[in-house]
């Protein structure tokens, strides 16, 4: 019961309106510089300012910033109207003249009379052509050339309003009405003064129709006659986004007129308004209206949630509520009350007066008492059910449900009693800690359910007891607990908000998810929207269970009195109803279906490095948002905070953010109530700042603003690109002046080694001429011995001419292949005579080759020759045969020379096995040396290769010789 009490002490403390409207009165508490307030307008950016008699004043639901004559240059602080041009620039009425506001400066304009003294501007209108117009006290007025000048002087009186009207102006004056016709004909409206009177306060139309305030009522015009309404003093004429049309008058009252009955129904606002004049009435996009009076600025909108008039009788709080087909029961502190056929009655239950619980079991109605005893209700008569234990004050009945098998749960203070098969069986949950146990559930499984405030406990449809541990549900106290559609439970818990268990796992949902509050006093679940509602200390929670979105109902939704009692969450009248310690609120969901628009989001300002900065004159900047235009920052001011704000003049304390900066951000940062966001030592590069702001729907703007970081000089590309091309520039000389002198060092190698190579090829040459004489004379010698005279002396001239070729030959890098070829010949000759003809000699010479005009080595083909002769055929016991082919061949379009000597000999294994049986051992050396003159060659010219083939029967040897 103490619980109750404090509870029921919070809640007794705040105060209720039971009305249909709430309102909000913002003065100086609220941060107003001075609450008197003259007129009011709402911007295309969402703001609303205000005029009074301190300058102007922006407020954007959170907060208010003055602008006056001393600190921001405005003409006179007593503004009494305010306009809003195309350009989305403020025009001012003052007592001094006009002052036009861009955002960030002043234009002032003072309009003289005949006197040099200025003249007292009322308003401002800005005609379809973009004409601005000065409503004064001495006639009205239109800009032009940068000054006002008087439109006619036939009106020099006060005007205090304007309109377009079927090409006319329509002049609301202290004189009455007045037309100033595109010929500049002015003509006098008459109104009839019967119905109304001249003294006009202030003039609109609206689809067409004419409105016309004076002091003596509300004039509609339709372009053919007048019709007079009220007799209340006007102030100011709005109209509505249903179409209505919504007056403001002296008399602290609203007129909304209905255009179904053609009349005007008046609204008090002497609630908000105690004393002073309502003097300018607004209405915003989401259909609030505004009004600017003497106590402040008014706000008045309709609410979701409203205090019962019906149970206004009640004068105690309701602990619990039953409505069934047949009755309608209350529980309160002074007794069970039945309300039927519009009237209350008490409904007696001996001395046990303070009822806590009631459950409905169709058949009767059972009511648990503070002092523990419960009660049967049926048939309009009240029994005993039990017998209670008086032996403890704190023994109340806080929740009464049943069972499956139609059995009670009757949870009584620390004890639970289970009434079944006509017997009471007592339990205790939170033992040995004994403690409240404050609400049970038999779940979709017939298991049931048990909150107390030290622990939440289980049976299972076998008997089983189970304790869920602090450790399951974060939380150590148990409020309330409800199942959905789909079974899952809801636990409500004292200070970690709600718990959903789906029968395996639990999750929790706090104020870090949306929750007003994390004490929970009451839960109810509505299965036809699928909704949860949960009500605290502070509030109410409505939590949309297919999507998990939390909508918070306080005092802006019509809550007054926002604490809610435990339990005192039940449906009366198919309503969601909620039971406060002063009466019980009711949800109109139509109320609630009013979508608000999406918050409009404002640049405020930039600071760079903590500081706000004072531009250059040469920086562009944007002047509502006092953001520079192609913002280029140095990078050592790279520590950037924007400062913005989001409207939703509906449901302000719902706005929130989310941001990423595009070009440093992934993606975008969580939602967020700031209304700042800072990144520090922001790289060098181009960034975007983008801005989301969301309302109470989740509907949401978007706004960006794209700025550079300039890096450092030495971190620029062309001064990065300079030093690369300097680097490479100076890479290339010390590059190229090494290649050179490598490439003279290497000219020098190169010609040194041509010159030893070709020292050496002569060494060889010379070498190898005596080797061949020794073979040649050999021959001879042979010849003569047999005493051949005739022979020997050819062949000693064959030797002779051999001699000559020789001579001639070695002195020459290199010869014809015809000079080759007679130098091959005459050696085949010589060595014939030398063998006896043991073998035949075949030359083929490819028909494509001019044997005059290749140029090859000398004596490159004849060692072979003599290797095949020497080692291969003259051991042949048969006739032999040695084959000479030239062809030319190319290869990657190189020519070369290829001489192939083959001979059918003994192969070059066999002719191994004879030397080493050699009656005169003999050491050839022409091999030798030609290998080596080929691999000297080679280092002069690259291509000359030997290969050497092995047949069935002899040897194959390709000399590859290059012809360049």
């Amino acid at each position: 019961m103490k619980q109750f009490l404090i509870v029921v002490a919070m809640c007794c403390s705040m105060l209720a309106f039971g009305q249909n409207y709430s309102f909000r009165v913002y003065d100086t508490k609220d941060g107003i510089q001075n609450a008197d307030m003259l007129c009011l307008i709402s911007d295309s950016r969402g703001f609303i300012w205000l005029g009074g008699h301190d300058g102007i004043t922006r407020f954007d639901g959170h907060s208010f910033v003055n602008y006056n004559k001393v600190n921001n240059g405005l003409i006179d602080n007593t503004v009494i109207g305010i306009t809003e041009d195309y350009n989305h620039n403020l025009w001012l009425a003052t007592k001094r003249g006009v002052s036009c506001f861009n955002g960030r400066s002043f234009t002032n304009y003072i309009i003289p009379d005949t006197s040099d003294l200025p003249i007292y501007v009322r308003n401002i209108y800005e005609t379809k052509d973009h004409q601005i117009y000065a409503c004064c006290s001495k006639g009205l007025f239109v800009l032009r050339d940068n000054k006002f000048i008087q439109v006619s002087k036939e009106i020099n009186f006060n005007v205090k309003g304007v309109i377009e009207y079927n090409g006319s102006l329509w002049l609301a004056t202290s004189k009455g009405l007045y037309e100033i016709t595109k010929e500049k004909k002015i003509n006098v409206v008459q109104v009839d003064t019967n119905k109304a009177t001249n003294n006009i306060t202030c003039i609109k139309i609206y689809n067409g129709i004419i409105w016309i305030g004076t002091t003596k009522g509300i004039v509609k015009y339709d372009g053919k006659s007048f019709k007079k309404y009220s007799n209340d003093k006007i102030s100011d004429i709005t109209m509505m986004p249903d179409k209505n049309i919504l007056s403001s008058s002296f008399a602290q009252e609203l007129n909304i007129y209905d255009k179904k009955t053609d009349t005007f129904d008046s609204i008090s606002i002497k609630s908000a308004l105690p004393y002073g004049d309502l003097l300018r009435v607004m209405v915003d996009s989401n259909k609030n209206v505004w009004m600017a009076s003497a106590a402040g600025l008014i706000k008045m909108y309709r609410k979701p949630f409203n205090k019962s008039r019906l149970y206004d009788s009640l004068k105690s709080p309701v602990f619990s509520a039953i409505q069934n087909k047949k009755v309608l029961l209350f529980a309160t502190q002074t007794g069970v009350l039945e309300y039927k056929n519009g009237k209350f009655k008490s409904i007696k239950t001996g001395n046990d007066q303070f009822t806590i619980s009631l459950f409905d079991a169709d058949s009767c109605i059972y009511i648990g008492t503070y002092s523990g005893q419960v009660y049967k209700y049926q048939n309009g008569s009240v029994y005993k059910f039990g017998e209670t234990d008086y032996s403890s004050s704190q023994n109340a009945v806080y929740y009464i449900t049943s069972d499956k098998k139609g059995g009670l749960w009757i949870c009584k203070n620390y004890n639970v009693i289970h009434y079944t098969n006509n017997e009471f069986k007592k339990n205790d949950f939170s033992a040995p800690q004994s403690n409240t146990t404050r609400m049970a559930l038999v779940d979709n499984n017939h298991n049931s359910w048990f909150t107390n405030y030290l622990r939440l406990t289980e049976i299972d449809s076998k008997g089983n007891v189970i304790s869920f541990s602090k450790q399951q549900l974060n939380s150590d106290s148990y409020t309330s607990i409800v199942k959905d559609n789909a079974g899952n439970l809801w636990i409500g818990t004292s200070g970690n908000g709600i718990a959903k268990y789906d029968g395996k796992n639990f999750k929790s949902y706090t104020v870090a998810d949306g929750l007003c509050n994390n004490f929970i006093q009451s839960e109810l679940y509505d299965s036809t929207t699928n909704t949860l509602w949960a009500g605290t200390i502070n509030g109410l929670n409505k939590i949309m269970l297919s999507n998990m979105s939390i909508k918070v109902y306080n005092s802006e939704q019509g809550i007054d009195n926002s604490g809610c009692l435990e339990n005192g969450l039940f449906f009366l009248d198919n309503k969601i109803t909620m039971s406060t310690a002063d009466g019980l609120y009711q949800y109109d969901e139509a109320l609630d279906h009013k979508i608000s628009n999406a918050p409009m989001i404002n640049f405020i300002g930039i600071r760079i490095n903590y500081e706000t900065p004072s531009w250059d004159e040469g920086q562009k900047v944007d002047d509502w948002s006092n953001l520079p235009v192609d913002l280029k920052l140095p990078y050592n001011k790279n520590h950037v905070t924007f400062d913005f704000t989001g409207i939703n003049l509906d449901a302000p304390e719902n706005v929130s953010y989310q941001w990423m900066m595009e070009g440093f951000d992934r993606q975008y940062n969580p939602v967020s109530k700031n209304t700042s966001a800072t990144y520090s030592n922001l790289p060098a590069g181009n960034y975007t700042f983008k801005l989301r702001s969301y309302g109470s729907k989740g509907n949401w703007n978007e706004r960006a603003y794209s700025f550079t970081v300039v890096p450092p000089l030495w971190a620029t590309w062309w001064f990065i690109l300079l030093c690369v091309l300097l680097v490479i520039a100076v890479s290339w000389l010390l590059i190229n002046h090494r290649i050179k002198q490598i490439r003279m060092i290497e000219f020098e190698k190169i010609n040194n080694i041509k010159k030893i190579t070709e020292s050496e090829l002569k060494a060889m040459r010379a070498q190898m001429n005596p080797h061949f004489m020794f073979n040649a004379l050999s021959s001879i010698q042979d010849v003569i011995m047999t005493k051949d005279e005739e022979n020997a002396i050819i062949h000693l001239t064959d030797f002779a001419r051999l001699m000559r070729l020789i001579l001639e030959n070695s002195t020459q890098k290199t010869i014809t292949l015809q000079d080759e070829l007679e130098f091959i010949l005459l050696y085949l000759n010589l060595e014939e005579i030398r063998f006896n003809n043991k073998y035949k000699v075949k030359v083929n010479v490819a028909k494509d080759i001019s044997t005059e005009d290749i140029f090859i080595p000398p004596m490159l083909i004849q060692p072979y020759i003599e290797n095949a002769i020497i080692h291969g055929l003259i051991h042949k016991d048969s006739e032999g045969l040695l084959e000479l082919d030239f062809s030319i061949t190319e290869d990657r379009n190189r020519p070369f020379l290829t001489c192939t000597v083959t001979d059918n000999g003994i192969g070059r294994k066999q002719s191994a096995s004879f030397s080493e049986f050699k009656l005169k051992p003999h050491r050839s050396m022409g091999m030798d040396i030609t290998a080596y003159r080929i691999e000297m060659l080679n280092n002069i010219n690259r291509g000359f290769s030997i290969q050497i083939n092995d047949l069935n029967q002899g040897t194959r040897v390709e000399i590859t010789i290059p012809l360049n």
